[in-house]
């Protein structure tokens, strides 16, 4: 039985070269006079099949970059997130100096991942990746940043800049499942900036998990096809006939908030009368 996965924080969760999903900029409403569009670097639309997949992806948390001058948050618009849909959400990047701090490249990645755990031994491999890039030596620089770029970074600026985000998930994506802490399959939204503090030049990470559940196609006609059930007894002194109880689902599958129409017949060929409510 599938579960899905909790939510938490991670350091880092490094991509491998997995297939991709279609990434694109929204309508960015940065914090500033104007607008910078971002640039999706890759643009796939399915998962590849197992034997294509990177069989040595394994995602590994890594020592953590701390600089009290630079935050990084992913921000998710939604709890839950449905194959074939959008993912969208916010990087939020906060700079609390606009001296001996410049920025390079500012992106966010997401990246799809199975991890199965057996006594000492764990093997993983992502299936799913993208990458959305909003600021790099190609592009132009983001409101993050101001003055002219020197050996690719730029002068960031005090205060809050924004990075909307979408993702489009591939239609048979998995449901994320967390199962017993043996198997996990899991999506991360990991935000990452290259910063360059007193000319010593580093890479700050942010990550957040996602939840997808698996889509399904709720007009396919096989879940309106009918479900019967039969049950018989015979009673003690009924002779050699028995008490025959059918019943019969008009459909397979139910919505919540619908109703379910259950048919039910009752036969007796005992030699006794049967009472029921």
């Amino acid at each position: 039985m599938s579960v899905i996965s909790g939510g938490s924080d991670y350091d880092r969760i490094p991509l491998g070269s997995p297939s991709s999903v279609s990434s694109f900029p929204i309508n960015q409403d940065y914090i500033g006079t104007q607008s910078v569009m971002s640039s999706s670097i890759t643009a796939a639309n399915s998962i590849l099949p197992p034997e294509q997949a990177n069989i040595n992806f394994k995602p590994t948390t890594t020592a953590v970059t701390k600089i009290s001058k630079l935050k990084l948050h992913v921000l998710l618009d939604s709890t839950i997130y449905t194959a074939g849909g959008i993912l969208t959400g916010r990087l939020v990047l906060t700079s609390a100096s606009a001296r001996s701090l410049k920025l390079g490249e500012i992106s966010v990645e997401l990246t799809a991942y199975e991890e199965l755990t057996v006594k000492e031994y764990t093997a993983s491999q992502s299936f799913l990746s993208s990458r959305l890039v909003f600021q790099s030596e190609n592009l132009p620089p983001s409101n993050a940043v101001h003055g002219p770029k020197e050996n690719g970074y730029w002068m960031a600026k005090k205060g809050k800049t924004t990075f909307p985000f979408a993702f489009k998930i591939p239609i048979d994506a998995p449901s994320s499942v967390n199962y017993g802490n043996l198997a996990f399959l899991k999506y991360v939204v990991t935000g990452v900036v290259q910063f360059m503090n007193n000319n010593k030049v580093d890479t700050l990470f942010r990550s957040k998990e996602a939840f997808v559940v698996e889509a399904w196609d709720g007009q396919n006609p096989i879940y309106k096809q009918p479900v019967d059930g039969i049950n018989m007894k015979q009673l003690w002194m009924g002779g050699s006939g028995a008490v025959t109880l059918e019943g019969t689902l008009t459909e397979t599958l139910f919505q919540s908030g619908g109703n379910v129409s259950v048919q039910v017949r009752v036969k007796n060929e005992t030699k006794r009368r049967v009472n029921y409510n």
